[in-house]
């Protein structure tokens, strides 16, 4: 009887110091250190990365769907000319392969951006017939770019996840949907310069030309 004890005593403890594995999806700025404080200064233009860890899940897909302050940041027009809307979207290299289906900023005439506070950023992305791949490691999805307009002690990138904007995987089999057990949203300080009497002070993730790819 004490062996046995000993062996679900000993199983209790494996199982307590064993790391569970869950799918995140987080918002993140290339070159900065997850967890530090981010600041930036109004003007600057910051590339804004949508980073997945897959964990072991396979995924031939997902939907993403972001909110913004709409009075602190423009969203910026990286998808071909000609086309109509913002397109904020170019592809990662983990999705490198994939086909951007849904790359938007919602116009405020849309219903859902009229019932959501801020910016609305819908992205979805799918591993098609002639792409390569599927995705079960952690890396960069997408990257979009915002121009700071205003001053804020605490501005907030957020990943939406509710019944109207379900941010979720695809799974291997192209149907099954899975929604991410965790997300990370993006916080920002930003200063103004000249109303606050900031000297010079240098911003890293300024972008003089935009990524390749599309």
């Amino acid at each position: 009887m004490k062996f046995s004890l000993c062996v679900v005593t000993l199983s209790v403890v494996t199982a307590l110091a064993t790391p569970i594995s869950a799918q995140i999806l987080r918002l993140g700025v290339e070159g900065h250190p997850w967890g530090e404080a981010l600041e930036a200064r109004v003007g600057d233009i910051i590339g804004v990365q949508i980073i997945a860890d897959f964990q072991s899940q396979r995924a031939t897909g997902l939907a993403a769907y972001l909110s913004l302050p709409e009075d602190l940041f423009q969203v910026q027009d990286l998808g071909l000319s000609g086309q109509q809307g913002t397109q904020p979207f170019r592809k990662g290299p983990l999705f490198a392969g994939a086909h951007l289906q849904i790359n938007r900023l919602l116009p405020e005439s849309d219903d859902v951006a009229a019932a959501v506070p801020g910016q609305q950023l819908d992205l979805a992305a799918l591993f098609g017939l002639d792409s390569v791949g599927e995705a079960d490691a952690k890396g960069v999805v997408a990257t979009f770019e915002v121009l700071v307009l205003g001053a804020a002690d605490r501005a907030v990138l957020r990943i939406d996840d509710s019944p109207i904007r379900e941010t979720k995987m695809v799974l291997s089999d192209g149907r099954s949907e899975r929604h991410f057990q965790r997300t990370e949203d993006l916080e920002i300080s930003i200063i103004d310069p000249i109303a606050s009497q900031v000297g010079a002070w240098g911003w890293g993730l300024v972008k003089g030309r935009h990524p390749s790819g599309s």
